[in-house]
């Protein structure tokens, strides 16, 4: 006889029934106020022999009018030592405990082992509560601000962030101003310590400590090195303007001729806080829409049309201010109007079509695994409380916010969508080419009407519709660009003599020295590598046989349009090497304070030359992440005479947010190599 096993039979077509809502044992911290009137809260967790410690202020944001800037200064000044400790003192014992510390313009956190917390904590206090602000830091802090400023002014991304801000809250709050050169310019030493005593009111603090430390060595440490806080200071904050939605959906166009994919966003700002009894269905509908890789604008726009790498919502819900809803996305320029369309299709569809069940169901799930797993930090419960206190929230808010979260219906989904997600009063935000995309753009209707489109620069300016004709001067072209930069930086008989060309730049990011040696031959060959404290961090070689990019032990090879970019860009002088039939005249744009001729070598590559001087500065290249085209400015400037040749000595770009500013430290041309150099 055989017994065969028995299995139950699961119909996987159906989705589970959701269990009930688990309770959620969230815990107070442990509170107490010091003699100068800062709230402190303390979350003990012994598990791991370590302490951090966060300083918050709970500052109304501010607008700066002409100086905008001196906020993100004041942020850069802070940290660097203190009064009593120099700076590089300053870092070298945080280096040799082991911990960090951070100062920003509203407060600031620090971490360390819990032998060294201590003196982590006293060190941290100093820094916060006596600030080293010395004219020598200040002017050169300001000087990287406005290099990072010019590094970035013609990315389209920082252009749609600012215009979308702007027209957004309006120039008169404070998420509607935006920094320029001009601005930062206008920010003096004196400033920036007037804005340090307006931020740093004792009256708005609060110290989170979480980790292994006792209630009275908290307070002990509290009061020890943040006792002698004064109050003098405080002052008022004025109320913030209330931005203004529009009366029926407009389209903002923001022109960037230089743009190869349209930047999208479809924004709108209401008043909701998160006592409202809307909040929690606001939260869902928002995760429907727009919350993540199964939401249904990346089901869309990624899945199903293939326009983008990813398309996504968020419902911002800010303290002291309006809230903001934004949906956005990155697309290429051939399909933004088609984009635009499906991003109101969605919007139109959540309000007039009821949600799934399994769309609820999928969304409770989520919001369930994220809040159980966030519980696993330590640090949450301390940002619940301080929540709690500074929202004026209930004192069970978040004990309640998976009930409250499970509550939802379909019915509360579609009633708070017509009142929270209006189509109707929408600003949809697109930055591009205004030659590849303004057409389609202006023949998007919604209800049977076509929408409004306005036009800005990329600063925000209203202008009149984008011109698509380029003003070519009568007898220019392409190659009097390209000959009259050859002639200014040396002449064509002359760069022809040299063969190879090796370099060392210089750069420091975040305190940290980069070193960068390069090499480019006539050949098409180039080596760099990058070392910081005299390790190899990374090494890239480019030739026709061997071409890849190392970094952290792996090893990725160029191939594709990738190698043939790079292969171009090996040679010492590439205009040398260019097909003048094959270039394209792209127009005059701003680079910093000059205006330069925009000239496409390429699809993914396109070079600028100041109109004056002739000279190359800026080199613009785009590459293709996942489906996502991801543009990179390298800018080069303070060009210097080296051996009868003309080379930049400084070179500025931005990775990954960080802007990195390079100085020539050295050139020598037709030095002696070894073919394993390429290798």
């Amino acid at each position: 006889m055989v017994c065969a096993p028995l299995r139950a039979q699961i119909n996987r077509s159906m989705m589970p029934k959701p269990g009930p809502t688990p309770e959620i044992n969230i815990g107070d911290p442990q509170q107490f106020v010091t003699d100068n009137g800062i709230t402190v809260l303390l979350v003990e967790n012994n598990k791991l022999p370590r302490v951090s410690v966060s300083l918050r202020i709970d500052n109304m944001p501010k607008s700066y009018g002409d100086k905008v800037g001196v906020g993100s200064l004041l942020g850069s000044l802070m940290g660097k030592g203190s009064t009593n400790i120099p700076m590089e003192e300053f870092y070298d014992e945080v280096d040799f405990m082991g911990a960090s510390i951070s100062v920003s313009a509203s407060g600031g956190a620090a971490g360390s082992l819990t032998r060294y917390f201590p003196r982590v904590f006293e060190m941290f206090a100093d820094a916060a509560l006596n600030p080293n602000f010395t004219e020598e830091e200040f002017i050169k802090e300001r000087g990287e601000l406005i290099s990072g400023l010019k590094t970035a002014e013609n990315s389209v991304q920082a252009a749609a962030s600012r215009v979308e801000d702007l027209v957004t809250y309006g120039p008169n709050h404070p998420f509607g101003e935006y920094i320029s050169e001009e601005s930062v310019n206008n920010v003096t030493l004196e400033d920036v310590k007037k804005l340090y005593k307006a931020n740093f009111d004792v009256n708005r603090a609060y110290l989170v400590f979480v980790g292994n430390i006792t209630l009275n060595e908290a307070k002990e440490l509290a009061n020890q090195h943040f006792g002698s806080w004064s109050t003098s200071h405080s002052v008022e904050p004025k109320a913030l303007p209330i931005p203004q939605n529009p009366n029926s959906t407009v389209i903002e166009f923001v022109e960037m001729p230089n743009a190869v994919q349209s930047e999208i966003a479809v924004n709108y700002t209401t008043e909701v806080a998160k006592t409202d009894p809307d909040y929690f269905a606001i939260l869902k509908a928002n995760q429907i829409l727009g919350g993540g890789a199964e939401a249904r604008l990346f089901l869309n726009l990624r899945e199903d049309k293939g326009y983008t790498y990813g398309a996504y919502s968020s419902y911002s819900f800010r303290h002291h201010t309006v809230e903001t809803f934004s949906a956005s996305t990155s697309v290429r320029n051939a399909v933004t109007d088609s984009s635009v369309v499906q991003i109101l299709s969605e919007l139109d569809k959540l309000k007039n079509q009821p949600v799934s069940d399994e769309e609820l169901n999928l969304v409770r799930a989520k919001y369930l695994g994220n809040f159980v797993r966030s519980l696993e930090n330590p640090s949450t419960i301390a940002n619940y409380a301080y929540n709690i206190i500074t929202e004026d929230l209930p004192a069970d808010f978040y004990r309640t916010y998976l009930q409250n979260i499970q509550k939802v219906t379909v019915e509360d989904i579609q009633r708070v969508a017509q009142e929270y997600f209006p189509l109707e009063n929408a600003r949809v935000i697109v930055t591009g080419k205004g030659s590849d995309v303004l057409e389609a753009l202006e023949n998007i209707e919604v209800n049977g009407t076509k929408v409004t489109v306005n036009y800005y620069d990329k600063w925000g300016h209203s202008i009149e519709r984008p011109s698509d004709e380029i003003d070519i001067p009568e007898g220019f072209s392409v190659g009097t660009v390209i000959d009259a930069y050859i002639e200014a930086i040396g002449g064509r008989e002359s760069l022809e003599k040299i063969e190879n060309i090796k370099s060392q730049l210089v750069a420091e990011v975040q305190g940290m020295v980069i070193e960068v040696e390069g090499i480019k031959s006539i050949e098409g060959k180039s080596l760099n590598i990058s070392k910081m404290g005299g390790q190899v961090i990374q090494k890239s070689v480019v030739s026709e046989g061997l071409s890849y990019s190392e970094a952290m032990g792996q090893r990725i090879e160029l191939d594709g349009p990738e190698l043939e970019l790079s292969l171009l860009q090996s040679y010492p002088f590439p205009e040398l090497m260019f097909d003048i039939g094959n270039l394209e005249y792209l127009g005059t744009i701003e680079v910093g304070d000059a205006m330069g001729h925009h000239i496409k070598i390429r699809e993914d590559l396109s070079h600028v030359y100041d109109t004056e001087t002739h000279f190359l500065i800026q080199i613009r290249s785009t590459f293709e992440v996942q489906g996502q085209v991801v543009e990179t400015n390298v800018q080069l400037s303070d060009y210097k005479e080296v051996e009868g040749t003309f080379i930049p000595h400084i070179v500025a770009t931005n990775q990954m947010g960080v802007d990195i500013v390079a100085e020539l430290k050295s050139v020598e041309f037709n030095v002696e190599l070894e073919d394993s150099v390429f290798e």
